[in-house]
């Protein structure tokens, strides 16, 4: 049995089937397509390059290298004093998604000197570069937040060699009030 097909639909697939442009025309180009979005974030920055230490440093100067820290919420009358435990700085607190001030204290002596800071995933801080200097009167200060889907995070500085860490957590108003009444008292 033979299958017969009516004239005006072969007439219709051989239009189909003829490129529309004229003879000796090169088709055009396909449209480009979109680059597909990126799945991951880029990696962060590195960390700064500091320079080590030329000669091994001394206890005294290793203390010197070591901020004692505050940690300023916005509209406090105290600041919390994390307590120091050798190079590490202790915890400071910070309420939801609002900033604190980080103010970082040096013996004078470290006038001029370079504080590198690196942040863990979570933690941002302002001003945005990661080398702070150290002011005359031997302090210097950043604007940090920690995201609020980050429980915990720490920040760590750098200076003249050594290493120090600051750990920061998440906690409630009337913990972190405490807090401060608390280092207002010890001091």
């Amino acid at each position: 049995m033979k299958i017969r097909f009516p004239s005006e639909l072969v007439v219709a697939a051989a239009v189909l089937l003829v490129p529309a442009f004229p003879a000796g025309a090169q088709n055009p180009a396909p449209p480009p397509f979109p680059a597909p979005p990126a799945r991951f974030a880029p990696p962060p920055p590195a960390p700064p390059r500091l320079p080590l230490a030329s000669n091994p440093l001394d206890q005294a100067q290793v203390q010197k290298a070591i901020p004692v820290i505050e940690v300023w919420r916005g509209g406090a009358n105290a600041s919390q004093a994390p307590e120091r435990h050798g190079r590490q700085l202790g915890r400071g607190y910070i309420a939801g998604k609002e900033p604190v001030m980080v103010q970082l204290h040096f013996d004078p002596s470290q006038a001029g000197r370079i504080v590198g800071v690196t942040p863990s995933p979570g933690v941002t801080f302002d001003p945005p570069t990661a080398l702070l200097r150290i002011r005359p009167t031997g302090d210097c200060a950043l604007t940090v937040k920690l995201d609020e889907n980050f429980h915990e995070g720490f920040l760590r500085f750098y200076c003249d060699g050594v290493a120090s860490v600051l750990h920061l957590s998440h906690a409630s108003l009337s913990v972190i009030a405490s807090l401060e009444t608390s280092s207002t008292q010890a001091r």
